[in-house]
Order: C-alpha cells, then sequence, then structure tokens
C-alpha cells in the first residue's frame, strides 16, 4: 500500500514538472514572437514615417507622431520648414531602405531604434536618420533629421 503511494505522489510530482516546464516554455515561446513582431513594426513604421514626409509631405504626421521631448525640440515651425525644403528638393528615389537595429530595454520590452536611410534626390543624395520608440502602446518619433547636399536645395 505504501509502495502504491509513493508511486502516485512521485507520478503527480512528474506531472506538474512537466506542466510547469510547458507553462515556461509557452511563455519564453511567446515573449520571443512579441519581440519579433515588435522589430518588424519599427521597420513598418520608420517606412511609413518616410513615406508621409518624403512623399506625401503631410505636415501634421509630425506633430501626431513626435514624443514629447521632440515636440519640443522641434517646434511647428521648424516642422513647416523642413516639410517647405522636401517639397522643394522633390520626391526621392523609391524604395527607401532603412539600415539600423532595433534594441530593448529589457530584452523583450520597451523597443527603440536608429535607422539610418539613404536617398538619391533628382538633384544628388541625401540621408535620413530616424530615432523611434514605442514606450507604451504606439510607436513615436523621438528625433529626425533629413539632409542632401546639392545646388539649389539646401
Amino acid at each position: 500500500m505504501q509502495r502504491r503511494r509513493r508511486a502516485s505522489i512521485r507520478g503527480g510530482s512528474l506531472v506538474a514538472v512537466i506542466i510547469m516546464l510547458a507553462v515556461i516554455g509557452g511563455g519564453v515561446y511567446g515573449l520571443n514572437r512579441h519581440k519579433q513582431e515588435l522589430e518588424r513594426e519599427a521597420y513598418a513604421y520608420a517606412t511609413a514615417t518616410a513615406e508621409r514626409l518624403l512623399f506625401a509631405h503631410d505636415p501634421n504626421y509630425l506633430t501626431r507622431n513626435f514624443s514629447a521631448v521632440a515636440a519640443l525640440d522641434f517646434p511647428p515651425s521648424r516642422q513647416d520648414i523642413l516639410i517647405a525644403r522636401l517639397i522643394e528638393a522633390r520626391e526621392p528615389a523609391r524604395p527607401i531602405t532603412f539600415e539600423g537595429e532595433v534594441r530593448f530595454e529589457s530584452y523583450f520590452f520597451s523597443p527603440s531604434a536608429d535607422f539610418h536611410a539613404h536617398l538619391l534626390f533628382a538633384g544628388g543624395p541625401g540621408n535620413l536618420v530616424l530615432k523611434i520608440s514605442h514606450p507604451g502602446d504606439r510607436w513615436q518619433i523621438d528625433s529626425i533629421s533629413v539632409n542632401w547636399n546639392f545646388s539649389g536645395v539646401h
């Protein structure tokens, strides 16, 4: 009788350990999938930002997507100047391809990214440098810089 009880306890413990390992494994798998999804979202957000600014010249996009600090560093007058200069420079060649990396504050949460894109305007080459983050429920622009070096437009 006592032997049967010990085997039952050992069997129950083994089942509990297997269930715990399955739950932990599922959690790690889910967190890794979430991390990969956020990395894809970062590149998609950078591409959408480039489209809205370089091709659609949307003046409200920056206002809606700036972080609080970026909004202070890049007031509406400066945003208007940037959009006017982009219109004057005309559209760069497509597609816009970003290089850079997505970093996470902890291993899975609070992603941020530094991206760089080489642009080819009709008048010459340029660069787009974009820093974004996802501190809560949406991506936001922390800093942006667009520059080019060709005659006629500065």
